[in-house]
């Protein structure tokens, strides 16, 4: 274990969250494996004693192996601004479970916004770790979005197995790590 130092503290600036966004980011993160969910409630523990309102990170414990830059990958895959704003507008249904129309104007507008290729991969992966480790619901409107998302845009298709692959990877990576 080692002290939560200022890189760390530079990472979660970066990010822009706060006490309050951290509540949401632990159970963003939690649907992950069962490594992450460890990490996110070491995290939050430490987090919650350390937070002074000025993001003071100094009594944040981390397993040695978690990196700067290992935690910078975590937070990009969920807190890519985009992502953020589009998981902020598709929450309330999500959390109503809400059968919703995912082809409607509001949402086909929503999905066209995202026209960066580096954000649909992103987005791709986290809907599919969302179906992966969500029994609810709210999975079947995550399945028919990724639907969507893929037929909205040409040649995305081609890229979807080197996102699988790269995605159970990480699961793997998660899973080797909760043996150490």
């Amino acid at each position: 274990m080692k002290t939560l130092n200022e890189d760390y503290a530079k990472v979660f600036k970066q990010f822009h969250i706060e006490e309050n966004q951290f509540k949401t980011l632990v159970n963003e993160l939690s649907y992950k494996n069962h490594y992450i969910k460890h990490l996110t409630k070491v995290i939050q523990e430490g987090y919650s004693s350390a937070y002074n309102g000025t993001l003071s990170f100094t009594s944040l414990f981390l397993p040695s192996f978690i990196t700067p830059s290992l935690l910078i990958s975590l937070l990009s895959n969920i807190y890519d601004n985009s992502i953020r704003i589009l998981f902020t507008k598709l929450q309330p249904y999500i959390e109503k479970n809400t059968k919703i129309d995912l082809e409607s104007p509001e949402i086909i507008n929503l999905l066209e916004e995202c026209e960066n290729e580096s954000f649909k991969s992103k987005l791709l992966v986290y809907f599919k770790y969302s179906l992966v480790y969500l029994n609810e619901p709210s999975s079947e409107i995550v399945a028919r979005a990724i639907e969507i998302f893929i037929e909205k845009y040409e040649g995305f298709g081609e890229v979807i197995e080197e996102i699988e692959a790269d995605y159970k990877g990480r699961v793997q990576l998660g899973l080797d790590l909760v043996r150490l």
